[in-house]
């Protein structure tokens, strides 16, 4: 008896994203999901990811399509991954990760994880310094930059992912994949490539102001989010 052939699936996954306190359903295909692996493949190339090193990811679930993409290039490249949730309850794991593991990278610190950390008597400068990159979303990376680190910062536009390619770069969105808009202070996205759902001008609920160097979009000055 052969085996029953299963079609393949219409849609990677159903997720959702953040528009202030508003939340957005987001469809997503495996197209769209191989083209963010390829831009992540991309970013890891660009800051020296060697085979064999190791990326520790903190996120949470609904933040899926976000990370996942990050996730496989990074095994891709021959990278190991650790995982942690984006939590101040499994901000243990994050320290228990840090004092015992060599990280070229951690992805997705927030402020959360700070709190769970600083709760456990650990001082998250500490266990940060000897990491070379740490890709932190806004609300952490300013209490790392005060506490003398320089973080690369992160952060969700939308549906899109924008990172930082040297603290103090400014964050951007893959310009493959991406193109940043503005209105009245908002950073609005528009995909450049096909996905299972078309965004022109997408609100973001970012206020930035957008600079352009070198033909890439880059956005300074972010502003506090007001959003949960």
């Amino acid at each position: 008896m052969s085996p029953r052939a299963i079609a393949a699936a219409p849609l990677w996954g159903v997720s959702r994203f953040l528009v202030g306190r508003e939340s957005v359903t987001w469809e997503l295909s495996h197209q769209e999901i191989q083209a963010d692996v390829a831009a992540a493949r991309r970013f890891f190339e660009g800051l020296g990811l060697g085979r064999g090193e190791r990326v520790l990811f903190l996120s949470r679930l609904p933040e899926a399509p976000y990370f996942w993409p990050l996730e496989l290039a990074v095994l891709s490249l021959g990278g190991q991954l650790s995982s942690a949730d984006a939590s101040p309850f499994d901000a243990y794991r994050s320290a228990m990760f840090l004092r015992t593991l060599r990280y070229r990278a951690v992805v997705g610190l927030d402020g959360a994880v700070l709190d769970g950390l600083e709760a456990l008597g650990a001082d998250p400068a500490e266990l940060l310094r000897a990491v070379p990159c740490v890709l932190a979303r806004p609300d952490a990376a300013a209490r790392l930059e005060a506490r003398g680190l320089r973080p690369q910062r992160m952060l969700f536009l939308g549906p899109a992912l924008a990172l930082e390619s040297a603290a103090g770069a400014g964050p951007a969105p893959d310009p493959e994949l991406w193109e940043l808009g503005e209105s009245a202070g908002e950073i609005q996205v528009t995909n450049r490539t096909p996905r299972a759902m078309q965004f022109r001008r997408q609100a973001t609920g970012v206020r930035a102001r957008i600079e352009i160097r070198s033909g890439r979009a880059l956005l300074r000055d972010l502003q506090p989010s007001s959003g949960a």
